[in-house]
This record gives structure tokens, C-alpha cells and sequence, in this order.
């Protein structure tokens, strides 16, 4: 079975006897070790995604907003690139109007005020030129577009729940609605505590929940609640990946999350927090070997 047919029967909710795995982020400092020659390009990007023997390739693209520096936005041509080269289920990462309402790095904080004092003709604004950058990606064959926006802290939503459903759930429906025509999957990505919102995502149509942070949310319980109805993306907790810390000693804690999270399909192994270091490329290789021997 390819890559892409993995990918799409983990989508479907199908068994799968190897375990999917990806990240959505590659850091460029991860590209200048051997090998790579300090080239941090779609090609690179895709020699180590195949080395690590991952199903899908990550693509963010556009200029960057809220993605912490280190990581490289590709524009659209790249992505047709790697659509035609690469061999995996290939997806780009968008950011959403959330994420674009903060006006520079590090504003995340004021996202609440943004958020609930925004017209709607403005946030409508920011949507289409989000549903732009899809039409383009998915024009170029792309398997999925991961909408980006980071709408939680670690316990709650930037506003409430009411305001987001009212504000920003209809422009997700119709972004889902222009993926969905375009062929693609499409996935939506944020950091932090998003369990009250999984049900509204999936009432969006979305497909999958990208890089779920681990810290954040009762894994476990959510999959056994909405498992059918979406794929979950993530179980790398940012700790696994962190030098410094004793990765041995959390093994057991992992596969037997790992066991519970593969059960009835609909589940990738990935990261919230992204790759950014040769160090967290050799973890993972750790975390990847576990899984085929345990799962």
C-alpha cells in the first residue's frame, strides 16, 4: 500500500496494520545536518519525509503570520512541485482569519477583543482571501488543505464559544465546502484546548483535526467519543521531542496511548509542536520504532 492509499484509508476510518505518521512543521535548522547541505527547499522536505518513511508531506505556505521563525512557507508553485514529485499525500497549510486578525507576532493575546469586535464584513474579507490560496492549492492537486487557527490556550477558547460558532464556523463551512469541491481532505489545526468546539468542527465537514496538541486535551476520551466521525492527527507530545528530557522512561505511557488511539482507524501520529532539530529527527525515528514493534 502507498503512502497516499494509507493516508486515505486512515481518513476512512479504515485498520490500518502500520500506524500513519507526518508532521505538519519542519524546522530549517533540521535540514542542516548532513546530507542536506543547510537546503531547506521542497525536495529536502521531501528526502527526509521518506526517509522517516512518512505518509504525508506538510507544506505552510504563504507569508508568515503567527508560525514561530525557523520554518519556511513555500509558495504555490513548490507545492505543484511537490505534488508532482514527492510520491506522498501531499497538504498545505493555510493560516485561517483568526490567525490573520492578529497584527503581528506574539498578538495572539488581543485575539479575543479582534475576535468579537471585528465586523463580520471584515472577517468575510480575510476568509476569501483564505479561500483564494485554497482554490490555487487544490487547482495544483493538492490531497488536503489544513486550515490554521490557533482559537484556544491551554484550557479555553481566545472568546467564547458562542462568538466563534457565530463569527467564524460559517466561513469554515464554506472553506470546507471550496476544499471539498476541490477534491481535497480538509483538516483544521489549533493549538490548545479545543474539546468544546470538536463537535461544531465536525458539523464544518471537517475531515481531520491536524496536530491536536497533546498537553491540551484527553485524547483518548475525545477519540473514543468523535472517533468516527474525524481522524485525529497528533500523540507526540512536545516533551518526547525536547533534548534534555529522558525520553526511555515515557515509553510505556506512549504505547499504551498509542494502542488505545489506533483502535478503529482514524488516527495519525504527529506532533503539535512540529520538528526543529536534528535531535527531535533522531526522537522521532525512537517513537517511530516503538510503534512498529509494539502496534
Amino acid at each position: 500500500m502507498s503512502a497516499v492509499e494509507r493516508m486515505r484509508a486512515t481518513l476512512a476510518h479504515q485498520d490500518q496494520r502500520r500506524v500513519t505518521r507526518g508532521e505538519l512543521w519542519l524546522g530549517s535548522d533540521v535540514f542542516r545536518q548532513t546530507g542536506f547541505n543547510g537546503e531547506d527547499s521542497v525536495q529536502t522536505h521531501i528526502k527526509l519525509c521518506q526517509e522517516l518513511g512518512m505518509d504525508f508531506l506538510s507544506l505552510p505556505v504563504e507569508m508568515p503570520r503567527q508560525m514561530q521563525a525557523g520554518y519556511k512557507r513555500f509558495n504555490l508553485d513548490e507545492v505543484g512541485e511537490a505534488v508532482s514529485t514527492s510520491g506522498l499525500f501531499n497538504c498545505v497549510v493555510v493560516d485561517g482569519p483568526f490567525q490573520r486578525s492578529a497584527g503581528r507576532p506574539g498578538d495572539l493575546s488581543a485575539l479575543s477583543a479582534r475576535c468579537e469586535d471585528s465586523s463580520p464584513a471584515r472577517l468575510r474579507e480575510m476568509a476569501s482571501t483564505v479561500e483564494e490560496t485554497i482554490a490555487a492549492s487544490v487547482k495544483r492537486g493538492v490531497s488536503a488543505v489544513v486550515i490554521a487557527d490557533d482559537i484556544a490556550y491551554q484550557r479555553s477558547t481566545y472568546a467564547s464559544p458562542q462568538v466563534l460558532r457565530e463569527r467564524l464556523f460559517p466561513l469554515y463551512s464554506r472553506m470546507v465546502d471550496r476544499i471539498h469541491g476541490g477534491g481535497a481532505y480538509a483538516l483544521f489545526h489549533s493549538d490548545g484546548n479545543i474539546t468544546a468546539l470538536i463537535p461544531d468542527l465536525i458539523s464544518c465537514g471537517f475531515d481531520g483535526l491536524a496536530g491536536c496538541e497533546p498537553e491540551c486535551l484527553d485524547l483518548t476520551s475525545l477519540k473514543a467519543k468523535h472517533g468516527s466521525q474525524v481522524t485525529f492527527m497528533s500523540g507526540v507530545s512536545a516533551g518526547l521531542l525536547e533534548t534534555g528530557s529522558t525520553i526511555s522512561v515515557q515509553k510505556q505511557d506512549f504505547v499504551r496511548e498509542l494502542q488505545a488511539l489506533t483502535q478503529g482507524g482514524g488516527f495519525v501520529l504527529c506532533s503539535a509542536c512540529g520538528v526543529n532539530s536534528r535531535e527531535a529527527v533522531e526522537r522521532l525515528k525512537t517513537l517511530y520504532a516503538w510503534v512498529d514493534e509494539a502496534l
